[in-house]
């Protein structure tokens, strides 16, 4: 069984991926609009956007103080995020304790988060758990993620796995990714929930396709792996590199001037990028060109990426030739996928000259690092006479 390493299990966060935010819940469209959309809503013709959300905070406390528990539960957002009124995280407190008084799940998941995190009162977890549950149980999904995070790491309540996984899997349910990805961990690690590589790279996946870069960065190692889906270098590097940039043009930008730069890590993933369509444009020339740059510093995978692409004429002019040059350099490296297809253009001749005994010699190697595909075809070699 696999132990938690301090590096792919810091996940112990707040809201999402390792960040703390203020307000616990994300802003809903409706309840909770952003200034604009409020103003679009209760038609007023303000331009000043400072203007228009001080107008909001009077229509929310008017109705708050005539105990309309969402006005409430909005007005005390208002006060965590500083939006038309001084941000006040005690008031906050006051009109978030009056809204979960009468029921008001959302406001019970606010106040539970300003007790754990001690914004306006003293960090106290015991009573950020209790406003959790109340919530989590009448089914908010940001309350149940949260109360089972605080089973799992023992937090205001006994630490009890098995009561995190349940808390996880109503959330997760209900799309969460943080809960996705918790969920994912837990069958992971066999804690509360059974040891399942499948059941925690199906959850990993949800969360990664939310872009959960805690899930996207698991994804791509149990793809490397082979743990619980079949092994796929390509899917390792394209989950890889969306976890490097998370979607985010600022990380695309940092990437492209590290390759520039000369960095060979940067360049296998910006051809990547390119070539999976992932936070670029698909280009397979760009992705073939930064692959060559890493290639030529014996980056591995872009080794193995430039061998295919020449195989298939992807970017690049077709060469069987040129392929099995990338295949051997990638191959000699370890390179598990390189074998395989290095041993393919030696059984089909090829770019090289034909020889069935070259052809094994790599898919054994192939399939001693795992390659399922390797060991069928010797498999059937050996049928055939072959060898």
């Amino acid at each position: 069984m696999p132990t938690r390493s301090a590096e792919n299990y810091a996940y112990n966060h707040v809201a999402g991926d390792g960040a703390k935010t203020s307000v616990a819940r994300p802003r809903r469209t409706g309840r909770i609009a952003v200034c604009q959309q409020r103003k679009i809503q209760m038609n007023f013709n303000v331009q000043d956007p400072a203007q228009d959300c001080a107008k909001t905070a009077e229509w929310y406390r008017s109705a708050a103080n005539e105990g309309n528990p969402d006005a409430q539960n909005s007005l005390g957002e208002m006060y965590c995020r500083g939006e038309g009124v001084r941000q006040d995280f005690a008031e906050a407190i006051k009109w978030f304790s009056k809204a979960a008084d009468q029921g008001n799940a959302a406001a019970e998941t606010n106040l539970g988060f300003l007790y754990e995190a001690g914004q306006g009162t003293e960090s106290n977890c015991a009573e950020a758990a209790k406003w959790y549950a109340r919530a989590a149980e009448q089914g908010d999904e940001y309350a149940q993620y949260h109360l089972g995070r605080m089973y799992e790491n023992g937090l205001g309540v006994r630490q009890d796995p098995g009561e995190a996984a349940k808390w996880y899997s109503q959330a997760a349910d209900q799309g969460h990714a943080g809960a996705q990805f918790g969920l994912g961990m837990l069958h992971y690690y066999g804690s509360g929930a059974e040891q399942d590589y499948a059941k925690a790279a199906g959850w990993f996946l949800k969360a990664a396709e939310q872009g959960h870069a805690g899930a996207q960065r698991m994804l791509a190692g149990m793809y490397g792996k082979g743990e619980g889906v079949r092994r796929d270098e390509n899917e390792a590097g394209k989950w890889r590199l969306m976890a490097e940039s998370n979607g985010s043009i600022s990380g695309g930008k940092i990437l492209l001037g590290e390759a520039r730069s000369g960095d060979a890590e940067a360049q296998s993933l910006l051809g990547l990028m390119y070539y999976f369509g992932a936070g670029a444009a698909k280009d397979c020339t760009e992705a073939a060109k930064w692959h060559r740059k890493a290639a030529e510093q014996d980056q591995a995978a872009s080794q193995f990426f430039l061998g295919s692409m020449s195989c298939r004429g992807l970017g690049v002019a077709q060469n069987y030739e040129e392929a099995a040059v990338w295949f051997r350099k990638a191959a000699e490296q370890g390179h598990m996928d390189a074998q395989r297809k290095l041993g393919d253009l030696y059984y089909e001749g090829r770019g090289v000259e034909q020889s069935y005994a070259k052809a094994a010699e790599w898919y054994r190697k192939a399939a001693r690092l795992g390659s399922v595909n390797a060991r069928k075809t010797l498999e059937e070699m050996m049928e055939k006479g072959l060898i």
